[in-house]
């Protein structure tokens, strides 16, 4: 029951790192977004193109990670009295932990970047 609440503690203060990794990435991008309103795109195009930049932000940085994942677990680095460190238990759970990062990372990037596409290009490109 310990251990569920401190993992719980744990997700919440990486989402909130996350949302406020992507809400200051958002804010600093207002005048690129103004522009990109001002010659066309729309607003859910916006929305989508921050989406796919944080995803594709985590793709990228998955890679080294899992790097490190395979050398630390089969360089014998990791306790093996539970359970046997196997490559497809490995592949797994980076997959899972992708796939709530990602989730994570589009929840964090849904709301500013809402907030950020639903402003006038007027206004975006007067906070400069």
């Amino acid at each position: 029951k310990l251990d569920v609440a401190i993992n719980l503690f744990l997700l919440i203060n990486v989402f909130l790192a996350v949302i406020g990794t992507f809400w200051f990435r958002v804010n600093r991008r207002r005048n690129e977004l103004g522009i990109r309103m001002a010659v066309g795109s729309t607003r859910l195009r916006l929305q989508q193109l921050l989406i796919g930049e944080g995803l594709m932000i985590l793709t990228i940085t998955a890679v080294p990670a899992l790097l490190i994942c395979v050398n630390v677990a089969f360089a014998g680095l990791l306790s093996t009295e539970v359970m046997e460190v196997t490559v497809g238990r490995l592949l797994l759970v980076s997959l899972l932990t992708w796939l709530l990062l990602a989730v994570i990372i589009t929840l964090a990037v849904w709301y500013p970047s809402r907030k950020a596409a639903h402003l006038e290009p007027a206004e975006a490109l007067h906070y400069e």
